[in-house]
Formats: C-alpha cells, sequence, structure tokens
C-alpha cells in the first residue's frame, strides 16, 4: 500500500473533518493560485499547535479566524514600522531561517515560506502582546491593563494584535469589518460559530 506524503499524514491527524473545507477556503480569488492547500499543509508541519489544541469546535475556530487574518492582510508590517513594511520578516526569518530584512521577497515567491511566516506571528508570543494562538484556543489571561484598555479574548483581539495602533478604538473600521467578514465566511465554511467579540471598537491598541 502507497505511503502518503509526511505532510499530507499530518494534516489528516490533526485536520480530519476540516479537508475539504480548508481546500475551499484557500481557493480565495485573490490568492491567484499561490496560497494552495499543499502549501498550508505543508507550512503547518512546523507548527504542530495550530489547529491541534482543544476541541474540534476551537479547532475550527482557530483555523477560520487564521485564514480570515491572512486574507485581508497584503503585507508583512506598516510603512511606518521600524524596519519598514516587512518589519515582522525580520524576527520570523529569524526564527525560520532566511533573511526577512535583506531577503523579503523570498515570503513573496514561496507559498510555503509565506504561510510559515504568517503561522510564526499568529503562534509567537510578543510581550505584551499574547500570541493569536492563545487567543483564539482560550489561553489568553488578560493582565490588569488588559482589562483596563478592554482587550478582551476573541477575533477582535487578534486583530488588535495585529494591527491594533491602525485599527482599533475606531468605530465601524473598514479595515476591520472586512477582517470579520472574511471570519465569518470562513467560519460558515468550517460549520462553526464565531464566539463573540469579533471588532476592536472599544479596545485600546497595545503599547
Amino acid at each position: 500500500k502507497p505511503r502518503l506524503p509526511q505532510s499530507r499524514v499530518w494534516y489528516q491527524n490533526h485536520f480530519t473533518t476540516l479537508c475539504s473545507s480548508t481546500k475551499t477556503i484557500l481557493l480565495v480569488p485573490r490568492a491567484n493560485g499561490f496560497y494552495t492547500y499543499e502549501s498550508f499543509a505543508e507550512a503547518t508541519r512546523r507548527f504542530p499547535r495550530f489547529g491541534s489544541v482543544g476541541s474540534m469546535e476551537t479547532r475550527r475556530r482557530e483555523v477560520a479566524a487564521f485564514l480570515a487574518q491572512i486574507s485581508h492582510e497584503t503585507t508583512g508590517g506598516w510603512p511606518t514600522a521600524p524596519d519598514g513594511p516587512n518589519y515582522n520578516y525580520g524576527p520570523a526569518g529569524r526564527a525560520l531561517g532566511f533573511d526577512g530584512l535583506r531577503n523579503p521577497e523570498i515570503v513573496a515567491n514561496n507559498s510555503v515560506i509565506a504561510f510559515q511566516t504568517a503561522l510564526w506571528f499568529w503562534m509567537t508570543e510578543q510581550s505584551p502582546k499574547p500570541s493569536c494562538h492563545d487567543v483564539m484556543i482560550g489561553r489568553y489571561m488578560p493582565t490588569e491593563a488588559d482589562l483596563a484598555a478592554n482587550r478582551t479574548g476573541g477575533f477582535g483581539l487578534t486583530t488588535n494584535i495585529i494591527n491594533g495602533g491602525l485599527e482599533c478604538g475606531i468605530a465601524g473600521d473598514g479595515r476591520v469589518n472586512d477582517r470579520i467578514g472574511f471570519y465569518q465566511r470562513y467560519a460558515g465554511l468550517l460549520n462553526v460559530g464565531t464566539g463573540p467579540n469579533l471588532d476592536c471598537e472599544n479596545q485600546r491598541p497595545f503599547a
């Protein structure tokens, strides 16, 4: 009996009921064939806790949230970041083994590395920010400062982690609504509820 590729075995072990729906999500028009199921499955092997912690509902919700956020994001950072638009590529590259600041085009040209970079940011706590992963699996424990800033757990907090300085604390921000729209669509495809606190309009950004 032929053996399945390692990436497919890993994916089946951890995403048994998500396969067809995740493939559907990855066929978004803006991806232009770059973000494929195979690239996603290969990239997740480096982050075995992604989408594999908690109940099946929790796992589906995390996958939907992650794919929603990367559907919205089109750059590695923002123009005024310390290292320019590819600011996040620096620490991600050091962790993953590529020079993200001197060779940022590798992220744009290699879909596995693109997914790995996004997953590194998703899974990694960068104090005072928690990781998006911990938020979506319910491990986020707000500090006194978080409580004072109304930084409550939910999809909206992942937006705050990713780009709160520009998008949070603003009523009806279009960028936030775009992220929420993707999340609601993908959660529907994965047959899971979105959970509470979808926006961050009443949250203060992290310092």
